[in-house]
């Protein structure tokens, strides 16, 4: 009982930690969202909803377990209770189903996050200069032709240089989940 009360009061006492799990996830989170509503008004209220209420119950997440799940959670009834708001509209999607796509991106999180781990793992063992190609072309607005300009090469040769990168990503990836590389077209 006291470990729990020591997590929570962690958790509390860190807002930084809050704002970096919620940027890390709040593409998919919105995307999770925008899923269930029919328009794209509506998932933008509820994710802002979702936002604060998050915000708000920060200190009942649990240290250690999925940021995303928990999310996806308290996203799912926000959009019930949206919903319920606005019953007038036709809607598409049963509650029932809403609860099966929201388990079952639960647990795919488990499996993203998972490879995730294995493919920093995998972009740790290339070499130098492919981590940099790879840092450069993925940065926040990166691209090819910034890339290339970069390591003074032409984009072509980047973008041979970076298909034979994610064939290499995709074959470590593999390979560490215990599945047969196959062929491997990037």
């Amino acid at each position: 009982m006291a470990g729990e009360e020591k997590q929570r009061e962690t958790v509390k006492s860190s807002p930084d930690l809050f704002v970096q799990l919620f940027l890390q996830h709040e593409r998919r989170l919105f995307g999770y969202i925008f899923s269930l509503m029919q328009n794209r008004e509506d998932a933008e209220d509820v994710f802002q909803e979702t936002s604060t209420l998050l915000w708000e119950k920060f200190n009942e997440f649990e240290i250690g377990t999925s940021f995303m799940a928990w999310s996806c959670k308290v996203a799912y009834f926000k959009v019930l209770e949206h919903r319920k708001k606005k019953k007038r509209q036709k809607v598409i999607f049963s509650d029932a189903l809403m609860e099966v796509l929201t388990n079952e991106i639960i647990e795919m999180e488990d499996d993203l996050q998972e490879q995730s781990q294995m493919l920093e793992q995998c972009v740790q063992e290339l070499p130098a200069e492919d981590r940099l190609l790879i840092r450069y072309r993925y940065a926040p607005h990166g691209t090819t032709k910034a890339t290339a300009e970069k390591v003074h090469r032409s984009v072509p040769t980047v973008r041979k240089e970076l298909r034979r990168i994610h064939r290499m990503l995709l074959l470590c990836v593999n390979r560490r989940m215990g599945l047969s590389p196959g062929p491997v077209n990037v």
